[in-house]
């Protein structure tokens, strides 16, 4: 009998215990990450400092000599920016990425001289300039032109819309291949001024305006290459190409003022004209991650140079010796800011 209750209190024991430690009840429990959900909006933003290069654009010819040196409109940094609003899976997936870009390259003017006072043909104070550019276009020499200004103003925007997917082919190295749409606004003007002493009493002044809009939408494609040497820092280095179509818009107006005789539109010409216009981008630089809140939240930086080239933009004049039109080459600095949530 006495067996009998002793092994009825060990079999109560037993189950006792083990329905107590499945019930159990943990004060602490251990940290786990916080769920994240299953789509990540990223935002982010890009500080410019760019300067854009127009060729074909040259005003004005220095040193009267066999060898002479063509002067162009000046080039200068100017700030510009990007906005980007991405939308990726916190799985394997494909991202979705729409980006607009903004800059404007604002008037500075360049002025060449030549000496009142030097009749020498190879005087180096001796400037030829161009009375317009269709007489650069057909390399005809104004001696009496004593002085040639030019300037220009560019504003540049851009649409980017991108459907790609990051593939990770190394524990270091990510590519994302993308296709999408790639869309581009310009508005471009050059003023030239020239000032005659053909009579040296009067005052001869002519003016011109040299305006160009543009507007074009094509493909776009592209690939972005991720080297990650460290978890925290990463090589970037970013390429992508585009075929646009684009309608251009120019008009080229000038003005002349003899000393007490005005005369408005010497000439005034407009052109329509629609072409084909590769677009080349590339931008290589550093990045740097940091995770906040068990990886829950992340904000990227990123600081490196960025080229862009836009192939037959300046439809303005067409040169008779190569029958190309001038390209138009944006290139400088970029510092983004990215905010993952």
């Amino acid at each position: 009998m006495l067996n009998f209750y002793r092994d009825l209190l060990i079999f109560l024991s037993f189950f006792i215990c083990s329905f107590a430690k499945a019930n159990t009840v943990e004060v602490f429990p251990k940290a786990q990450p916080l769920p994240r959900s299953k789509w990540i909006l990223s935002l982010e933003g890009d500080f410019l400092y760019w300067m854009a290069i127009d060729s074909g654009l040259g005003f004005a010819q220095t040193n009267n000599s066999i060898v002479t040196k063509e002067r162009f409109v000046p080039y200068h940094f100017d700030p510009g920016y990007k906005i980007q609003v991405s939308i990726y899976p916190n799985f394997d997936g494909a991202d979705l990425s729409f980006r607009y870009t903004w800059y404007q390259q604002k008037e500075r003017s360049l002025t060449y001289k030549k000496d009142p006072f030097s009749s020498s043909e190879n005087d180096p104070t001796h400037a030829i300039c161009l009375i317009s550019p269709f007489d650069l276009m057909n390399d005809f020499i104004d001696p009496s032109i004593i002085l040639a200004q030019g300037k220009m103003e560019l504003l540049l925007t851009s649409l980017d819309l991108e459907l790609g997917k990051k593939h990770k082919l190394s524990p270091q190295l990510f590519l994302r291949p993308y296709l999408g749409l790639k869309s581009v606004w310009q508005h471009q003007k050059v003023h030239l001024n020239y000032i005659n002493n053909s009579d040296p009493i009067l005052y001869d002044e002519e003016k011109m305006d040299l305006i160009q809009h543009s507007i074009g939408i094509g493909p776009r494609t592209g690939l972005d290459l991720t080297f990650r040497f460290t978890q925290q820092f990463a090589l970037i280095f970013n390429s992508a190409f585009s075929l646009i179509s684009t309608r251009f818009n120019d008009r080229i107006n000038s003005d002349r003022y003899v000393e007490g005789f005005f005369e408005e539109n010497v000439y005034d010409f407009t052109n329509k004209v629609s072409n084909c216009q590769p677009v080349l981008e590339l931008l290589g630089g550093l990045s740097m991650d940091r995770y906040y809140q068990n990886k829950r939240f992340h904000i990227g930086y990123f600081i490196g140079w960025e080229v862009q080239y836009y192939g037959e933009n300046n439809q303005f004049f067409i040169h008779p010796k190569d029958q190309r039109s001038g390209s138009l080459s944006v290139q400088g600095l970029n510092i983004k800011i990215q905010a993952d949530f």
